[in-house]
């Protein structure tokens, strides 16, 4: 079964549901770090506010456990989702978030194969299989370096620093 996606996707925006965006209620918890007196931002307790763009360091509050995903894995590791390139002074930002490749599948398959660095230690290939269980924001979580992603959708795109990143 394949993702229907509506309008062009590029990559470029972080989509974080956990964020308030303007014009849709009120300022706290949206990223920025303060509210509307200038006091720091509150964290929303269901959703992780370093999945965007940028993260500040300076929201408060704390985030309640709560089961997002199902992994099932060949191995143990670290499940990278997001990389940052720049301090702030208050937190960290992608400033290269426009610089994204767009990768789609062939036309008779969900594979899509990515690019793998030059390594030069001994790998492992561990097949992981990811069942998302709540709203998440339109990134894709895998270990180091993937080789190739089975994504049910049109297309992908890689950041700059190995980040995946979906359209929806």
């Amino acid at each position: 079964m394949s993702i229907d996606v509506k309008g062009d996707f590029t990559g470029r925006n972080i989509n974080n549901p956990g964020y308030v965006r303007q014009g849709n209620g009120e300022d706290d918890g949206n990223g920025t770090g303060q509210g509307r007196s200038g006091e720091p931002g509150k964290v929303d307790n269901n959703f992780y506010y370093g999945f965007n763009s940028d993260m500040n360091q300076n929201l408060r509050g704390e985030m309640k456990p709560k089961v997002v995903m199902r992994i099932r894995s060949q191995a143990e590791g670290f499940w990278r989702v997001l990389a940052f390139d720049r301090y702030t002074g208050k937190g960290w930002k992608i400033s290269r978030n426009d610089d994204v490749i767009t990768l789609r599948p062939s036309s008779w398959s969900y594979r899509i194969s990515l690019d793998l660095p030059l390594i030069t230690n001994p790998t492992k290939e561990v097949v992981q299989t990811y069942n998302l269980v709540s709203d998440l924001p339109n990134l894709i979580p895998a270990l180091s370096y993937p080789k190739e992603i089975y994504f049910p959708g049109p297309v992908i795109a890689v950041d700059q620093e190995g980040g995946l990143r979906s359209p929806v």
